[in-house]
């Protein structure tokens, strides 16, 4: 009779370490999918408003100065956009070739400034969405960059990871 409780305490707790296991793994799909879809949607809502933007600026130079990229207040899905023009050596009559409509002049990293689709991008230690076209200014060809400070999306990113790991 001995043996057979022994049976039975063992088959159940082998039941309960099963049942543990599948309900973390199961946990941790869910919990991954939920992280990939926030971060698309906002991802997705930055993408939106960089596409706008950059229809309105490509016909019309925007009349306010953005903060500087890493300023408190950047980084909000209502914060302004970080503007850039990239032109060609030599077309700038004072020898620079971007101009911006950032506060602190933070130039764009030369390497990013081919881009066209949206990327994510860091400048000056800052995550920022940006997507770029060609454009003829009264200086000539020049590529129109426009960016987000992305933080916000990271931050919700790292806030949910965090949330559902405890």
């Amino acid at each position: 009779m001995n043996r057979r409780l022994e049976r039975v305490n063992v088959a159940s707790l082998r039941v309960a370490v099963i049942s543990t296991l599948l309900v973390a793994v199961v946990y941790a799909l869910v919990s991954m999918l939920v992280v990939v879809f926030v971060t698309n949607n906002l991802t997705s809502q930055v993408d939106n408003r960089l596409a706008s933007s950059l229809n309105v600026y490509e016909r019309f130079v925007p009349q306010f100065t953005a903060n500087g990229v890493g300023d408190s207040g950047q980084g909000g899905l209502s914060s302004p956009p970080l503007v850039w023009w990239v032109f060609p050596a030599g077309v700038l009559p004072n020898g620079q070739t971007q101009v911006t409509n950032i506060s602190d002049a933070t130039p764009l990293p030369m390497a990013d400034a081919g881009v066209t689709d949206p990327v994510t991008i860091q400048v000056k230690g800052v995550d920022v969405r940006l997507v770029g076209t060609h454009v003829v200014t009264r200086f000539g060809a020049a590529r129109l960059l426009v960016g987000f400070n992305v933080d916000s999306v990271s931050q919700a990113r790292s806030s949910l990871i965090f949330t559902e790991t405890i």
